[in-house]
This record gives C-alpha cells, sequence and structure tokens, in this order.
C-alpha cells in the first residue's frame, strides 16, 4: 500500500504516503498531521499522493543546511566571478554554518532564521568594505532601498537564494 491513515487523538489523523528508497536503500515516507475528520484525512492522503507522483518528494536523506550550502556554492563557482565566490564562501563560513550548519533544512523554522538576522544585523564588518557596518535606515534620503552589504542582508540573500531551487525540486516545502 501507498499510503496509510492513522488515528492519533480525538480529532487528529497522521496521513503517510511512501516515496521511496534513498541511496543507501532506506524506505522513505512522507507524512502529514490532518485535524478533522477521517474524510478529510482520506482527501490530504489523495492529495499527498499526487504530489509524491508529480516528484515533488525526494527520496534521500534529511539534509542540513551546510549541505545545502555546500550544493549551492558548487553551481554558484560556474556562473559567477571567483572574488564574488569567494565573498559567498567566506559568508557562509563566518556566519551561516557556524551559527545553524548542522541544522536539518526540515527542521529550521523561521524564527531560527529571524534570529541570526538579529545577531547579524547592525554589528560586524561590511561585506565588501570589511569595516563595521553603521547603523542605517531602511531607506535613503532619495527614498530608494539601503545598500544590501551588512553580514546579516548576506546572509539572508544566501540562505533565501540556496532554498528556493531546494523547494522547487521537492527537497523542502517551500
Amino acid at each position: 500500500m501507498r499510503g496509510t491513515i492513522q488515528k492519533r487523538g480525538t480529532e487528529s489523523w497522521r496521513v503517510r504516503a511512501y516515496v521511496g528508497r534513498d541511496n543507501t536503500g532506506t524506505k522513505r515516507y512522507v507524512s502529514r498531521t490532518v485535524r478533522g475528520t477521517r474524510r478529510d484525512a482520506e482527501r490530504e492522503l489523495s492529495r499527498l499522493l499526487v504530489e509524491v507522483d508529480e516528484g515533488r518528494f525526494v527520496a534521500s536523506p534529511a539534509m542540513t543546511l551546510n549541505d545545502l550550502l555546500e550544493r549551492w556554492l558548487e553551481v554558484k563557482r560556474q556562473h559567477v566571478e571567483p572574488s564574488t565566490w569567494s565573498s559567498y564562501e567566506w559568508i557562509a563560513r563566518k556566519y551561516i554554518r557556524t551559527a545553524l550548519g548542522d541544522r536539518k533544512i526540515g527542521a529550521l523554522r523561521p524564527i531560527d532564521l529571524d534570529m541570526l538576522y538579529a545577531e547579524l544585523g547592525g554589528r560586524g564588518p561590511s561585506v565588501r568594505s570589511g569595516r563595521p557596518t553603521p547603523p542605517r535606515s531602511p531607506t535613503t534620503r532619495t527614498g530608494r532601498a539601503a545598500s544590501m552589504n551588512s553580514p546579516s542582508n548576506s546572509a539572508t540573500e544566501m540562505i533565501t537564494a540556496s532554498m528556493q531551487p531546494s523547494a522547487r525540486h521537492g527537497l523542502i516545502r517551500g
């Protein structure tokens, strides 16, 4: 059977669908919790099976943020100048990997990223100049957005850019 429904509480159900085997031979499943009636759980299982059939889920072991950044940096190396790639690698090593690198992508929560961005925001050297980033308002006098050269903004851009393809390929839920 490709999918199952399991009662978890008075009106809570777990739906689970078989995705396939990963490269080590381990069976991989995707599951969701549904609140409501058994009929609601059956509908959700049907949707989940369609998503599996469409290839939205990949039968691979859970990926860490370090793994994701490594793949993203490999792809970027082919498409950007060496100095740009070097900056990306430095930002990943200095800020992102030390804080969240060992976390599984599926376990990252928005609050984890917000905490990282808050910790980096407005302090530390500018990526471009190496000098401390001065406090600034969100916009300049002309109403344009301020430049994106603080560690927080650089980390935000890198995490967002690395996660978008992963969501598109079903490695994470977007």
